[in-house]
């Protein structure tokens, strides 16, 4: 989709490969006890030792948008949810016509 492709990633990290992460989901009653905080830290580490040193994603929710933030990743372009279609024109999320609500890549250089 083009809003995944709005950051040469390559060239902005100065790598070869990088990690492309989809989602990650704590469900309303686990939040703020830090478990996707330690997921992303146990997922960078693994990543390390594989030889990778970026990471993007695509964030969508408030809470996961705070917590990349909180873990270093940089915001580099962001769109309302309901602007957020496929290289055909399709909307992705239908369901957030009516919403306020934003998408945001992010990267991050580990």
């Amino acid at each position: 989709m083009k809003f995944d492709k709005m950051v040469d990633f390559h060239q902005k990290y100065d790598v070869e490969t990088f990690i492309d992460l989809f989602m990650v989901s704590v469900g309303r009653e686990y939040r703020n006890q830090g478990l996707a905080s330690e997921m992303y830290r146990r997922a960078f580490l693994l990543y390390k030792a594989e030889g990778y040193s970026a990471a993007k994603c695509i964030f969508t929710s408030p809470y996961s948008q705070r917590i990349a933030r909180k873990r270093g990743f940089e915001e580099f372009y962001a769109m309302a949810l309901k602007d957020f279609k496929d290289d055909e024109g399709n909307l992705i999320l239908p369901g957030a016509v009516d919403t306020d609500d934003t998408a945001i890549l992010m990267g991050l250089k580990f």
